[in-house]
């Protein structure tokens, strides 16, 4: 397993040129930032997992959040923080578009790294944000402080692992593992087939709490608050959330099949995207007449909306679709 795992490392690692490009580009990023941001008391710092060195060399990417003060009224916080995104693009020669979360912020590209600049609050703890993208700065604070780079490496393969089975990332569409849980497995497990092992012997309303904030006698109250919550993870920020509240059962249980699927077999293709080839109309004519069953399609326009806001969306009308059809005494598989 070892020379496996190395051998995948050489071909996930970033190169040393694509290493020195990109933190050189954040250092200058958050250089010309701070220059636009301290006119309004503000300052910038740089997020995501490019300062734990636990990147992956297809997420050519980082983040700037520029913090302001908690003052500041949020329609001057979302009009300053956009003004300053822009600029810090343009004097970069990059292209930027407005994206929309809770908030609006500038996502732009400069030399072929993403970029997004995100306004938010300096609040006192990560228990009193105003909203989520408040909470950033105390995860890069807390991380940056506690994480053990000896296992910036795992957490790049795990990164892989998951990203190759259509499992990483706690956005809507996908529902799955983020970064942020990423190394906090890390933190609390190990390396990277530590972090297997342990996953096999998860169950359902599983409670990870590194700061052990919470005692064992009160797990129960906390699967109760959680309840729709297949796994726990106690954000280390905010002992009040449940930092891997996105990830879908589906999802929960995918990623304890791969974990035994590789500790058993440890198959390297596990680490990699497979190629999937569509079926011909011929072969899954077959398919539905040996099943006896129907496919119903159902086909219109993509709104023109983020996906995060999309998914769930669409969720519900699924949801909604399948509850009519049992009414009409369908019998629905999936």
């Amino acid at each position: 397993m070892k020379k496996i795992l190395e051998n995948i490392l050489k071909e996930i690692k970033p190169s040393e040129e694509q290493e020195r490009k990109i933190k050189k580009l954040s250092e200058t990023f958050l250089e010309i930032t701070n220059q636009e941001a301290k006119k309004y008391n503000a300052h910038g710092i740089i997020a995501g997992s490019l300062t734990r060195d636990t990147w992956l060399p297809t997420k050519n990417e980082f983040d700037v959040f520029i913090i302001f003060p908690e003052n500041l009224p949020e329609n001057k916080l979302e009009k300053i923080g956009l003004s300053i995104g822009k600029k810090v693009i343009e004097k970069l020669n990059g292209k930027w578009k407005l994206q929309y979360a809770q908030h609006p912020y500038v996502r732009g590209t400069v030399r072929s790294v993403d970029v997004d600049i995100v306004p938010c609050y300096k609040v006192e703890s990560g228990e009193k944000i105003k909203s989520a993208v408040d909470r950033t700065p105390f995860h890069v604070k807390y991380l940056n402080e506690n994480f053990p780079k000896k296992y910036s490496d795992d957490v790049r393969l795990l990164k892989q692992f998951l990203q190759a089975n259509n499992i990483y990332g706690a956005d809507a569409k996908t529902q799955g593992f983020s970064g942020y849980i990423c190394e906090i497995l890390a933190m609390k497990y190990g390396n990277f087939e530590n972090i297997l092992k342990n996953i096999l012997n998860w169950r359902p309303g599983e409670i990870i709490d590194i700061e052990n904030y919470w005692k064992k006698e009160q797990y129960d109250l906390l699967r109760k608050k959680f309840k729709n919550d297949i796994l726990i993870v106690i954000d280390p920020v905010d002992k009040r959330r449940n930092a891997a509240a996105a990830i879908s059962a589906k999802n929960f249980y995918n990623f304890k099949k791969i974990a035994r699927e590789f500790l058993q077999i440890e198959k390297r293709s596990l680490f990699f995207k497979k190629e999937l080839k569509p079926l011909l109309i011929e072969e899954l004519n077959t398919i539905i007449e040996e099943r006896g069953t129907e496919i119903l399609f159902i086909k219109f326009k993509k709104p023109d909306v983020v996906d995060d806001i999309l998914y769930p969306q669409l969720e519900k009308m699924a949801k909604r679709l399948e509850n009519i059809m049992k009414e009409y005494e369908f019998s629905i598989l999936d």
